[in-house]
């Protein structure tokens, strides 16, 4: 990790969920996005160029786990489907303890098993395998409250949509 980056961590006292978060949101960066890095003039080169890069992009991220498990889920709700799809996705994540399987996801969502595994894969080990079944569900109580939170939907309604 570039000192850079290491040196926006240390900032101040981070939670061990934040900086996973953070990296977790760094190795999100896309082609563009170095292609754009590599172009603009750096004394030190490409190296310094991805250097700056990356320190931009994490001193971009909010300060606190809400805000910034807020973008992270954001993210992945971006490749899940239409704004109401996602939000099932991840509150149905963010209400069971058990966790629920692939298709149930899908049931209760209504998007596609592809886009919704690549939504697992891009919110990392903040979705966890529950059982050897495969039931998933949100690792860290953090990420629960901020699915809720951006849904706005009471958590008796998702119980019951995922009850259903």
């Amino acid at each position: 990790m570039p000192a850079g980056v290491v040196g926006v961590m240390a900032r101040r006292q981070r939670s061990g969920l934040w900086v996973r978060l953070v990296v977790q949101a760094l190795t999100w960066l896309e082609q563009e996005d170095f292609a754009a890095a590599e172009r603009e003039a750096h004394p030190g080169g490409d190296a310094a160029a991805l250097t700056a890069l990356l320190t931009r992009e994490a001193s971009a991220m909010p300060d606190d786990d809400a805000g910034l498990a807020a973008v992270i889920l954001g993210q992945a709700a971006g490749v899940v489907g239409d704004r109401e799809q996602a939000q099932r996705f991840l509150t149905a994540l963010a209400v069971t303890r058990s966790g629920l399987a692939m298709a149930d996801l899908q049931g209760i969502c209504g998007a596609p098993e592809a886009a919704l595994k690549t939504a697992r894969w891009l919110l990392g080990g903040q979705v966890v395998q529950r059982d050897a079944a495969g039931r998933l569900s949100f690792d860290h109580q953090v990420m629960r409250a901020a699915a809720l939170g951006m849904s706005g939907e009471p958590v008796s309604s998702v119980h019951g949509r995922v009850a259903q």
